[in-house]
């Protein structure tokens, strides 16, 4: 996997895809483009001469700041959409703009197309003119989301006007507006096979203070294996892939697809991973990253647990799980007392995500999904205590009749050390490839 950048001041015969020696065309980026690589878009316009496609391959496409990279296609002749990602399992847009005007047949700015785990992120569509048939800012035809997008000036001679149109993808924190048709416009519109769950979980129209910068440049961390104390890739067993803290199946759980090979499938009600009770599993500071897909909509019980060292009430070491089966939750003890953070959202039900959580002996951290960190000062800063009677268990969060986790975990890692954003960035993005 690579990370290949352009740039309209490139070169696609002398370039390398380096920073300082960039592509000239994302055309050229696409034609070396296999599964797990990234195109990273300088700024500046890019004018294809047809649609970009990426089809069958996992990976993203990304500028360094949303509207920073421009592409505004010239060809009469182009596909169904400017931007088109077909038939993946796993793939990001984030900070694109996409602008095109009337004497051009493109009727889509942004296409993903049976695409699940996809995520449209601080992108526009914008200054899109079309003059005939049904129009779509961003046509999302699988799982995932589109969030913080921005669909403007467009205006549509032919027939509806979509801003956003999805069947499965979840909608947060958007905003269309300025949308003109000489038919029916719709600011959003979800398809009558979303389920209720999906329905009730979109904010239709959003806005808000001005959407921060996305995630930088994903750089590539050859140390993430330095200070990485046990890591489970879950591939048919439950033991740590650098063989220190092998771990006990506890209530024959099974194991099926998951991010990369294999995952654990739990129940919810008996199945876990035991750790034991070795120190050594209790560094003074920590980072926590697994992923998860939970099997049931709505609530998962009060307190299910992904990673955690914890029986109960403040008697833990660190825990990662859920909070009253809406929140993500991350904590940690010191000999002054116990802290804890929540996030937002659990994630969406049968959507893998990927949480991370670091603490540095003051700060806590937790992200979703390679997003930018939010933090919180603990209330004890200190070194994380060790309750050796307590044993650390994947899935589980010790005490609670309803702390088992229901679903999929995979790629569990514990570090002794706060890990920076941009390696939380690169585990989210093709990290879980690397080798610990």
């Amino acid at each position: 996997m690579k990370v290949m950048c352009v740039s309209p001041t490139g070169n696609d015969t002398t370039g390398t895809g380096s920073f300082d020696f960039p592509y000239r065309t994302i055309e050229h980026a696409v034609s070396l483009f296999v599964s797990g690589d990234q195109i990273r878009l300088l700024e500046g316009t890019y004018i294809p001469t047809d649609s970009i496609i990426i089809s069958g391959k996992e990976g993203s496409i990304f500028s360094d700041y949303p509207g920073s990279a421009i592409i505004q296609p010239i060809s009469a002749t182009l596909s169904a959409a400017c931007l088109e990602i077909v038939h993946s399992n796993r793939f990001t847009v984030q900070g694109i703009e996409i602008r095109q005007d009337q004497s051009k047949d493109a009727r889509i700015g942004i296409l993903a197309n049976d695409v699940d785990n996809f995520i449209c992120y601080t992108c526009s569509v914008d200054s899109f003119d079309v003059a005939s048939g049904n129009t779509y800012g961003i046509f999302g035809n699988g799982t995932g989301r589109i969030e913080n997008c921005k669909i403007y000036d467009i205006d549509s001679f032919g027939d509806e006007l979509y801003g956003i149109w999805t069947n499965h993808m979840h909608v947060i924190d958007c905003e269309t507006y300025s949308l003109s048709g000489t038919h029916d416009v719709y600011p959003i519109n979800v398809s009558r096979y979303v389920s209720v769950f999906d329905v009730i979980n979109i904010d239709f129209i959003f806005t808000g203070p001005p959407i921060p910068p996305p995630p930088g440049p994903f750089s590539g961390h050859p140390t993430l294996g330095t200070g990485c104390l046990a890591h489970y890739a879950m591939e048919n067993t439950g033991n740590d892939d650098t063989t220190t803290y092998n771990g006990s199946l506890i209530g024959v759980p099974t194991f099926e697809a998951g991010i990369i090979g294999q995952s654990i499938k739990l129940n919810g009600a008996t199945q876990y991973i035991n750790l034991g009770t070795s120190a050594g599993l209790t560094p003074t500071n920590i980072s926590l990253t697994a992923w998860m897909k939970r099997s049931v909509v709505g609530g998962v019980g009060d307190y299910p647990g992904v990673i955690a060292r914890r029986n109960g009430g403040a008697n833990y070491s660190y825990f990662m799980g859920g909070t009253d089966g809406t929140k993500m939750s991350c904590g940690v003890q010191t000999a002054g007392g116990s802290d804890y953070m929540e996030h937002i959202g659990f994630g969406d039900p049968l959507i893998w995500h990927f949480f991370a959580f670091t603490y540095d002996g003051t700060t806590m951290s937790m992200s979703r999904d390679g997003l930018a960190f939010t933090t919180k000062i603990h209330d004890h800063p200190g070194n994380i205590i060790n309750f050796p009677a307590i044993p650390v268990c994947i899935g589980l969060l010790q005490g609670y009749a309803t702390g088992y986790f229901p679903g999929w975990i995979d790629m569990v890692g514990i570090w002794n050390r706060p890990l920076t954003f941009s390696e939380v960035q690169d585990l989210y993005n093709f990290g879980t490839g690397l080798t610990y």
